[in-house]
């Protein structure tokens, strides 16, 4: 036998080389060598106890390379026998505690025992307590136990772990110096700590904490660091949980670029390799749930299935990368289709959940991700079995894990999917009951992520109505209201906003519906629909509201309190970049070719995300400061009742609302509120509807626009929904006269969802005898308005027109590729001599993007005659299509014209905005309302050019039939569609194109 002396010190060589931790071999021989020092070892040896823990050591690391549960458990065995060989006054004790603590720890991982779990923070503990505040490893062990007390947080809930976790951890970064070797360990370890504390509590503040150390740890690591891998991941997954809570896609490909990054630090043979790869995996996942890009996906599972091939069976991990990759498949099957995926993500599960012993902190997420596939089957197969086995698991995963757990909600919203289907299937009230139970307590659970739990509240509301509980309803729609100031935070970018909004579709409808059916006896019919007014003021055109809070004055708040002016001013242009709002698209930048464009666009953005983030979170103590100053007391806030009515003037405002739920008109005028419902009307019915609508008004290419279709829909939206609205106000009649335009009534018409795409001013039958005709257009005069607030703001700017005009016609643009407009520079020259402007138009190459900025900041008359194109992607990308470059909706929202009357759009689709976001109301139009024009005429279509020419003589020559008169813009426009609708009555896409929106 070999000397025990020599054998240790070439083990210890092989131990300390940075190329055996990931070599098995080499491992193997470090273990066999110490085998023999130590059985050579007298029992009183000095040297024994190191040798027994360079053992304990190897066998820890072997197993992290093999997955060998026998290495685990003698490592634990070898490092307790090394801790009691050492005694108390041993020099080196707390090295050895530390060793056990970790072994224990690793085993806790794969097994879940508590007691393992316990053992290890108890190791930490005295090791700590044996080190000297000046030793130089206190910082090290400072470290590894706030990373034992983070993962017995994850198990027990006990949130006095976890903030000792983050005490410690601090602790252990400030111990170190920054040119300390395992400073990025530290930092990366209190990273962690401090993520997992925000899933627990919500705190922003340590979730962006969480993510500067761990930019931190990774800067802190040279690039041939061992573990620059791991930091670079652990950075990765703080960004994607802050991109699960914010929604901000800058984070998110943030995380891609540093996953991408760890898995090239990790080449093959690295031990943390696979990892790696499966933390990109997910990060793929998630982006292609955001943009629907199917090569994210494709690349996800790729990823995810290297990442299992490279992991043994006995490997610890092996049944995390088996879960993750079961739900990237998953995801596929939705998007394709592929029965394949479908089966191999319930086997993956299966799998996954067979390889996690109960007690373990990870089986609950693991059951209920077989739970969504197994109930994904169902619905493709609709086994019943597999719906029974949907709620098992569901159930199981909620059962294991505690109340405050911060998976809890997500658990519980998969739990409550799969009863709700199964209600579907069976009817069996039980399910129904259970099913609203769990959603609720998953839209209470406030670490959850708030569009998770939207979206269980709204399938809690529905549940509750589907049996007639509108009171539950109602209270479960509100609380997601108090979500939506997360979802639509001013730190995030208009996309990041559009795409959680795009995701509630049709909350607006539901909570007017729940409103007015729940039955509060303490309520008058004059209370609950005033309330219902204020809800959906508080559920629709959101973003606009932001923009509108960014535009206010604060001239007269700088006499007195000009600090909070000037932080006003500051922030509102932080919180209304241009570029940003423009719709700068951090997904695809202009000039880029891959998802998320080059690294210097994603830091761009990066940088946009944190600027912003900090500007928002003052922005809500800024209002409430100001509000606290005498006459500021209504400042940006939320319209009262008497600011409601004060918009309706001397007309009525008139909102449509269609839900599942039930379906109203919502009536305010200058002293009444009050509400029509509308039985015939349902939101199936308005969504067909739309749906042809649009369709025969844009049929394939060489086919005629579908009149027939068309006047049909009409037809329909008079005997359901403008016909029963214009009786009950009393508007059976019209005064039959169009030139007398104070005989007619006003309406403004807010439409909701699917009926937002529809001419409300156009119903009706229009083939009736002219005496008794049953349209709208015969019997009040219409506007349009975003939002009530809007419509208030609008009013409020209204002054006696400014003389100054700006007249835009484009023949032809720079593009030789786009379509000409012959009549567009004629239309421009005439709208100009009518305004008393003659020879001011600005036309064909002189009408450049910059000489439009230049004019309409003095022009109270705008008028563009060119094309008009609009985004459904991004609203506020849509654009007028000026000489050389667009005027964008998102540029509009940053202006602020001196003495602004009437926009005048004459141009296709300028009133319609994203199909994705129906009740946001964001489109050229309401931009130019926005930017201070009380009133605009825009285009629900596409439109003809000679019509428009001659429909804006019309206007133009009602507004001002002479020089010293001056008619309003709403009936200017009556007038002139009464008379385009006689001569093209058979033809409405001609006539009922245009619409005003102002007071």
């Amino acid at each position: 036998m070999s000397d025990p002396s020599e054998l240790s010190e070439r083990a210890q060589r092989l131990l300390q080389d940075p190329r055996t931790a990931g070599d098995p071999d080499a491992l193997s021989q470090v273990i066999q060598w110490l085998d023999e020092a130590i059985q050579g070892t007298p029992l009183d040896h000095p040297g024994r106890v190191s040798r027994l823990s360079n053992l304990g050591i190897a066998l820890h690391t072997r197993f992290g390379r093999t997955g060998a549960a026998a290495d685990l458990d003698r490592a634990v065995d070898i490092g307790a026998e090394a801790v009691a060989a050492a005694g108390a006054d041993h020099p080196n004790l707390a090295r050895y505690l530390g060793n056990l603590g970790a072994a224990l720890q690793t085993r806790f991982t794969r097994t879940g025992m508590p007691a393992d779990l316990d053992r290890a923070v108890e190791l930490g503990d005295a090791a700590l307590a044996a080190t000297t505040p000046e030793h130089p490893n206190r910082a090290g062990r400072l470290s590894n136990l706030a990373n034992t007390l983070s993962i017995r947080f994850e198990v027990t809930g006990s949130l006095s772990d976890l903030d000792r976790a983050v005490e410690i951890g601090t602790e252990a970064v400030a111990a170190a110096p920054p040119d300390h070797p395992n400073l990025p360990r530290y930092l990366s370890n209190l990273g962690g700590a401090l993520q997992t504390r925000f899933r627990r509590t919500g705190s922003l503040a340590d979730l962006d904490r969480a993510v500067e150390v761990g930019t931190a740890a990774v800067a802190a690591a040279l690039p041939e660091h061992p573990n620059l891998s791991l930091y670079l991941s652990n950075l990765s997954g703080t960004l994607q949980t802050r991109f699960g809570r914010i929604g901000a896609l800058a984070d998110l490909d943030r995380a891609i670029e540093h996953s991408e990054a760890a898995v090239a630090a990790a080449p093959a043979g690295r031990p943390d390799r696979p990892r790696c790869l499966s933390n990109l995996g997910g990060a793929l996942g998630t982006r292609y749930a955001r943009t629907g890009a199917l090569t994210d996906l494709d690349r996800a599972v790729d990823v995810g299935t290297e990442a299992l091939a490279l992991t043994p069976q006995t490997h610890p991990d092996h049944a995390m990368y088996l879960s993750n990759l079961g739900v990237t498949l998953q995801n596929r099957f939705e998007h394709t289709g592929a029965p394949a995926d479908l089966q191999r993500a319930v086997d993956l599960s299966e799998q996954a959940v067979t390889g996690t012993p109960p007690g373990h902190p990870n089986r609950a997420a693991r059951l209920s991700n077989l739970g969504t596939a197994v109930l994904a089957r169902f619905g493709h197969t609709a086994e019943p079995a597999d719906l029974d086995r949907a709620v098992e698991l569901g159930t199981a995963a909620v059962a294991a894990v505690p109340p405050e757990h911060p998976g809890r909600a997500r658990y519980l919203a998969n739990l409550g999917d799969a009863r709700k289907a199964r209600f579907e299937s069976t009817h069996q009230p039980a399910d129904r009951t259970d099913a609203i139970t769990v959603y609720r307590e998953s839209l209470h659970h406030r670490s959850g992520t708030p569009i998770n739990r939207a979206h269980a509240g709204r399938s809690a509301a529905t549940l509750a109505a589907g049996q007639q509980d509108w009171a539950g309803a109602e209270a479960d729609l509100l609380a997601v209201l108090e979500l939506l100031p997360v979802l639509t935070d001013h730190g995030l970018g208009p996309q990041d906003r559009q795409h959680h909004l795009a995701q509630l579709q049709g909350l607006a409808a539901d909570t007017v519906s729940a409103t007015l059916a729940a039955t509060v006896r303490d309520l008058t019919p004059y209370q609950r629909s005033i309330t219902a007014w204020q809800r959906l003021e508080q559920t629709r055109t959101i973003l606009l509201t932001q923009a509108l809070e960014t535009r206010h004055t604060v001239e007269q708040l700088r006499t007195t309190h000009p600090h909070l002016a000037d932080e006003y001013e500051d922030l509102r242009r932080v919180l209304t970049d241009p570029d940003d709002l423009a719709g700068r698209s951090w997904t695809q930048p202009p000039g880029t070719t891959g998802p998320g464009g080059t690294a210097a666009d994603r830091l761009a953005a990066q940088a946009i995300v944190d600027r912003r983030m900090a500007a928002a979170a003052r922005w809500p103590q800024l209002f409430a400061e100001i509000r606290q100053v005498a006459g500021f007391e209504d400042f940006a806030a939320p319209p009262r009742p008497q600011t409601l009515h004060a918009a309706a003037g001397d007309g009525t405002v008139v909102a449509l609302v269609a839900s599942e739920h039930g379906s109203a008109a919502l009536l305010l005028t200058g002293t009444e509120a009050d509400h029509l419902p509308l039985p015939g009307l349902t939101v199936l019915d308005a969504r067909t509807n739309a749906v042809a609508f649009l369709a025969a008004l844009n049929p394939p290419p060489d086919e005629p626009v579908d009149d027939a279709e068309v006047t049909r829909v009409l037809r329909w939206l008079w005997d359901t929904v403008a016909g029963p609205v214009l009786t009950r106000l009393g508007c059976t009649a019209g005064p039959g006269d169009p030139d007398a335009p104070h005989a007619w009534p006003r309406i403004w018409w807010i439409a909701t969802g699917p009926l937002s795409v529809l001419p409300i001013h156009a119903a009706g039958h229009h083939d009736d005898p002219p005496a008794t005709r049953r349209t709208v257009l015969d019997r009040v005069v219409s506007s349009y308005a975003p939002s009530v607030r809007a419509l208030a703001d609008a009013r409020l700017a209204e002054r006696e027109p400014g003389r100054d005009v700006l007249a835009v016609g484009i023949n032809q643009t720079a593009d030789p590729a786009s379509p000409a407009l012959p009549r567009a520079e004629r239309e421009a020259h005439a709208v100009a001599l009518q305004l008393d402007a003659a020879g001011t138009a600005l036309v064909g190459p002189s009408a450049t993007l910059d000489a439009v900025r230049g004019r309409l900041g003095a022009a109270a008359w705008a008028h563009f005659s060119c094309h008009g194109r609009a985004d459904d992607n991004d609203p506020a990308r849509s654009f007028l299509d000026l000489f050389d470059e667009p005027l964008r909706a998102g540029e509009l929202f940053t202006l602020h014209p001196l003495d602004p009357y009437l926009a005048y759009l004459s141009a296709c689709t300028t009133a319609v905005g994203s199909f994705r976001l129906l009740d946001e109301s964001v489109h050229l139009a309401s931009a130019f309302q926005l930017a201070g024009y009380p009133h605009v005429i825009a285009t629900l279509w596409w439109v003809n050019d000679v019509v428009s020419t001659r429909l804006s003589t019309a206007v133009y020559g009602a507004i001002h039939p002479d020089p010293h008169s001056w008619r309003p813009p709403a009936h200017a426009l009556h007038r002139a569609v009464h008379t385009l609708r006689t001569r093209y009555r058979d033809y409405p896409q001609v006539w009922a194109a245009h619409i005003h929106l102002g007071p």
